[in-house]
């Protein structure tokens, strides 16, 4: 019986350790800033991407100074690493496109952002095969 027991909970099991190695499920705009001081995975659309001074920000709104906005942070280190892996033109690269981010969400001027601190914390969503992947 003890033998018949361990067979039928195999398959839970199974599916419990599939379901764990998937990790968090990412965070919405809004449900990420609502996490200031916490590690976070995020994903949102790349609205709008701008380069200044040496730096870039990806937004998640068209205007970077809605209430709503939040701003992935690339500093000078991170856009040298990208270019040096062949993305010439992170603001290019990521504009309008899904992202996943993992990073502690800071706030910047009253506005949720993460300041990314390697290009390995980012990475391009294609949503069609992530809702398959899914189910």
């Amino acid at each position: 019986m003890q033998r018949l027991l361990c067979w039928l909970c195999v398959p839970f099991l199974w599916v419990a350790a599939a379901n764990a190695a998937d990790g968090p499920k990412p965070l919405t705009v809004e449900e990420a800033a609502k996490k200031v001081g916490e590690q976070v995975t995020l994903r949102m659309e790349v609205k709008a991407a701008a380069r200044s001074g040496g730096v870039a920000f990806l937004n998640s709104e068209s205007n970077h100074k809605s209430a709503k906005n939040f701003t992935i942070f690339l500093t000078p280190r991170v856009l040298s690493q990208m270019v040096d892996s062949d993305i010439e033109d992170p603001v290019a690269h990521f504009k309008g496109k899904t992202v996943e981010v993992q990073g502690k969400v800071t706030l910047h001027q009253d506005k949720p952002q993460i300041i990314l601190d390697s290009p390995k914390a980012i990475r391009i969503i294609d949503e069609k095969k992530d809702k398959e992947a899914r189910g």
